[in-house]
């Protein structure tokens, strides 16, 4: 499943084995030097005369490549299936449930912004740290929801990307008369609980960065306060901390809690059947397509302040009186701003299709393929409307601006269409030389999701495509020279900018452009002598982003830290300036 914006986003695997007439099983355990541990197990055969079943699994665990204080990846799956043979064709039933985390690992800072032609790598180590703590396994996120009560989204950083879902699925294959007949249909639910530390920000100095509060920290405490300074969150501001002992940075990043509730119906029939014609052999596939699918969707973002180092500890900084006593703090157990970002909201969606294809053969040496789909989109969805709003806690300035629900909600229900098509043509001109080319248009409507955003485009991307080439083969050399153009236009493209609506920079906003990319590739291999070939690939291509632009004027060229900026002779994944 994929989905823009806050939606989280997860990958399973449905591609399993089935089983036969003959018994067999497996088991394999995997060790790692990361601390990983792994057991998949697998075991098929008959339940009758030609009825077989299959089932298998794995289970692992694996503390990570980067120390992060906590196990990277844990969880599982199982899957099974039964089939049964007709004379004419087979019957297959399936069933998976998965329960799986893993980690998301994100880029670290490399420079130091107070002498740039020195690196982090003493505090931060380049292969095996991370920002990710052990620090971050309670967070509590506050906001308020739309009857204006404050809540708490609570998270833990080792949950990582955490999905869990069950699929059942049907297939049939099978021939009547002349006719081949497909039928598939399957089902999914699950939810899909997020939690990541994005790396949002640069290192800064920690005597600047403090001095970015002090105005208001006087202001929300009253003159007693003398100044700031860091403690270890959550110890009250009595277990201080110096920086400057330490690298005399710190840096804030950006706590990220998602949870998706998600289901998908789909539906597929299809038959299949050859035809003789003089001029030429017909395999021709007529075909329909229908699902049902939706989410619910909630997502909470808040701001932490952190020690530049693996593993970090989380920061307070907290305003001190004359007698060091605390006044009250900028942060609130580390968090900078609490729900920095939220949003909530929930979609369905259905879409129908219709398909046909067909592969002519004119000649032995001559084929065009062709193929034609139109799909009809139908979107009910709704977002919840967010406000700034102080939610009155007079101990802290973390709560000052968050964002909140104002209970109010927008609806839609658009519908879009989409025609896809393809035409190609292959022509042997030897039996060691031949041509090809291929015309092709995409069209991907805006996904159901854009009903949750209130920033989202229901346009719809669109691409022309065509290629054409030449191959040789002779035995088990071969090799392919291919030119290609695509143009996108529009291009429907989802980036992280300044929204200037909102003064924000950490959402992601829709923009609608064009786009373009031509090139050549070449992919061969030479058979050498018994069993040694050489074989290798080359793609050279020119892409190019154009004239992109949003309804709302954000601003993509001013997306925080989304390039790579060479400071002082060091490359900083995040950086968008060296200081």
């Amino acid at each position: 499943m994929t989905q823009r914006n806050y939606i989280a986003a997860a990958i399973a695997n449905v591609i399993t084995r089935t089983g036969s007439a003959t018994p067999e099983g497996e088991a394999q355990v995997t060790l790692g030097t990361t601390g990983l541990y792994r057991l998949d197990a697998f075991q098929s055969g008959p339940l009758s005369e030609d009825t077989y079943y299959a089932i298998g699994g794995s289970l692992r665990q694996n503390e990570g490549y980067r120390d992060s204080g906590f196990p990277a990846d844990k969880g599982g799956q199982v899957r099974a299936n039964i089939v049964h043979d007709f004379d004419n064709g087979s019957i297959k039933v399936s069933g998976q449930y998965t329960n799986d985390h893993n980690i998301f690992y994100l880029s670290i800072p490399t420079a130091d912004p107070n002498d740039p032609a020195r690196s982090l790598d003493r505090y931060l180590d380049y292969f095996t740290g991370t920002l990710d703590t052990d620090q971050l396994r309670a967070v509590n996120i506050r906001y308020r929801d739309g009857a204006g009560q404050t809540q708490v989204q609570t998270g833990d950083l080792a949950n990582g990307r955490h999905i869990r879902f069950g699929n059942i699925g049907v297939d049939y294959e099978g021939d009547l008369g002349e006719w081949h007949v497909s039928a598939k249909a399957g089902y999914t639910q699950g939810k899909n609980h997020f939690d990541a530390l994005y790396s949002t920000s640069n290192p800064v100095d920690a005597n600047a960065f403090a001095s970015r509060y002090l105005d208001a920290a006087q202001g929300a405490f009253g003159a007693g306060v003398t100044g700031l300074g860091y403690a270890l969150a959550g110890t009250g501001g009595q277990t201080t901390y110096d920086p400057y002992a330490d690298s005399g940075l710190v840096v804030s990043a950006q706590y990220r809690s998602i949870v998706s509730k998600f289901y998908s119906g789909q539906g597929d029939l299809s038959v299949t059947r050859p035809f003789d014609t003089s001029i030429g052999r017909h395999d021709v596939k007529l075909g329909a397509y229908g699902a049902l699918y939706g989410a619910s969707t909630f997502a909470a973002y808040q701001n932490y302040l952190l020690q530049v180092a693996g593993n970090p500890n989380v920061l307070d900084l907290a305003a001190y009186g004359a007698g060091g006593s605390v006044q009250g703090y900028v942060t609130n157990n580390g968090a900078l701003q609490e729900a920095a970002s939220l949003n909530g909201g929930n979609y369905d969606g259905q879409v129908v299709a219709l398909y046909a294809s067909d592969s002519w053969d004119l000649t032995d040496r001559l084929r065009i393929d062709m193929g034609l789909r139109h799909e009809w989109y139908s979107y009910d969805g709704y977002y919840r409307v967010t406000q700034v709003a102080d939610l009155g806690d007079a101990t802290t300035l973390a709560d000052d601006a968050t964002r909140a629900f104002t209970g109010a909600i927008v609806t839609s229900s658009p519908k879009v269409r989409a025609t896809n098509w393809t035409v190609g043509v292959n022509y042997d001109l030897t039996d060691n030389f031949g041509v090809y080319g291929r015309a092709s248009q995409l069209e991907v409507p805006a996904n159901a999701s854009v009903t949750t955003n209130a920033s989202g485009s229901l346009a719809s991307t669109k691409a022309r495509l065509f290629e054409a080439g030449i191959k040789a083969g002779f035995g088990r050399s071969y090799l392919y020279v291919t030119g290609f153009y695509t143009k996108f236009d529009p291009l429907n493209a989802s980036f992280t900018a300044f929204y200037p609506t909102t003064g924000r920079s950490d959402q992601t906003v829709s923009f609608v452009g064009t786009a373009e990319n031509k090139g050549i590739e070449a992919d061969g291999a030479l058979h050498v002598a018994g069993p040694f070939s050489v074989s290798g690939s080359l793609t050279v291509q020119d892409p190019k982003y154009l004239d992109f632009a949003n309804t709302a004027g954000a601003d993509a060229t001013a997306m925080p830290c989304a390039r790579r900026t060479r400071c002082g002779g060091i490359w900083n994944v995040r950086a968008c300036r060296c200081s």
